[in-house]
């Protein structure tokens, strides 16, 4: 029986010089590691469509308009009929800003809901409480100093004529149904960390954006100067409760720091102050926004590198 012989050609390779395997190294050690998906447009274009969908949002009471009755309820002079449908209002705003939320998350950057900070602990409701009252303490004051040293108030609605519990129901309501929790949903929740590879410019961009929207809104402005000077109180707050997110890893401080700061509208007008006036809330805002750079001093470095590649809500991850 003969026996062929099978020659076995020898394993070839690609040649890699040593030092181009060591550029591969290198620029693997550097991408970030980190599994969140990438969001589907630049930056600028997750700005531009977060403020579309917060005129949407605040837009959509418009749609009350088409119920019966609702447009005489809210514009009546009697302040508990008025009160009412002002009370009411969020049950339509609210879920559009849960719904502008939701869709900007999920399908332009392409991740849960979880990731704006919303969930409900022990530490974030401490943050709620801690930081309504932070806000509605520093508003009460601020009013009741620049009073005293010759500010006027805005004259409102009496509150004093409106039943306890539709009183407690509007004080919630309003601060935070209405405005709060959708806003900061959008901008301290989506926005952070949307923008969360470089979360210090996320947290200006946020802020910055946040008050340059406050130019269309009304509250008590006499000229064009009052309407920028009413941009330095929501630029305060939003830069406070930005500090404040990022430092308890939940847009529940930032909420309560919004919240609170209408809150304090309410309680100053209870007391016979009237609303801040102009001056007033440039102080407030100045204040709050001190109160943030001092806050993010506190960040410490490694704090600001687990934002950039982790996000700002994600949960502390535990120390070996």
């Amino acid at each position: 029986m003969s026996t062929s012989t099978r020659t076995v050609a020898p394993e070839t390779r690609p040649f890699i010089r040593p030092q181009a395997t060591h550029q591969i190294h290198l620029q693997t050690a550097r991408q970030p590691q980190t599994s969140r998906p990438q969001p589907r447009a630049p930056e600028w274009v997750r700005v531009v469509l977060t403020v579309v969908a917060m005129l949407v949002a605040a837009f959509s009471a418009l749609l009350l308009t088409l119920v019966p009755g609702f447009p005489e309820m809210f514009n009546s002079s009697d302040p508990v009929t008025s009160t009412i449908a002002r009370t009411i209002t969020p049950l339509v705003v609210l879920p559009c800003f849960l719904l502008m939320a939701f869709l900007l998350t999920r399908y332009l950057d392409r991740r849960p809901m979880t990731v704006l900070g919303l969930r409900a602990t022990t530490r974030s409701m401490t943050a709620l409480a801690g930081a309504t009252a932070l806000a509605a303490g520093l508003v009460t004051l601020g009013t009741a100093v620049t009073q005293l040293a010759g500010a006027t108030g805005v004259a409102g609605t009496d509150l004093s004529v409106l039943p306890v519990p539709l009183l407690i129901a509007n004080a919630l309501a309003v601060p935070f149904f209405l405005q709060g929790i959708g806003e900061e949903l959008l901008w301290r929740g989506y926005i952070m960390q949307s923008l969360s590879s470089r979360p210090k410019r996320a947290l200006w961009i946020s802020a910055l954006t946040f008050a340059a929207m406050h130019l269309i809104s009304g509250g008590g402005q006499q000229n064009l100067l009052d309407h920028f000077l009413y941009l330095v109180a929501p630029f305060g707050f939003a830069l406070l409760g930005g500090t404040l997110a990022l430092q308890t890893r939940s847009v529940w401080a930032a909420i309560g720091i919004h919240g609170g700061y209408h809150v304090g509208t309410v309680i100053t007008r209870l007391l016979g102050l009237g609303a801040p006036s102009i001056i007033t809330q440039v102080i407030i805002g100045l204040v709050m926004a001190v109160l943030a750079l001092m806050v993010a001093r506190t960040i410490t470095p490694q704090r600001w590198a687990e934002i950039a590649q982790r996000g700002p809500f994600a949960p502390a991850q535990a120390t070996q």
